[in-house]
């Protein structure tokens, strides 16, 4: 399966869970945020969210400050 990782073509297994594919990518889950498709996932949903081929994944990385 093909999708898009943070602007980058990535090819994934099936099956393979949101939560997963950030440990594969060494992407810690404290501190961020994650878009699937345009739409913010839920950081309750990670764990059992499935990535789908043809899916554009980014990761945010949240900055506090002023």
């Amino acid at each position: 399966m093909q999708i898009v990782f943070n602007n980058n073509r990535l090819s994934i297994v099936s099956q393979l869970t949101l939560a997963e594919l950030l440990q594969q990518q060494g992407i810690a889950m404290d501190a961020i945020a994650v878009a699937v498709d345009n739409d913010i996932v839920p950081r309750a949903k990670i764990k059992d969210f499935i990535v789908q081929d043809g899916m554009v994944v980014d990761v945010f990385t949240l900055v506090a400050g002023g």
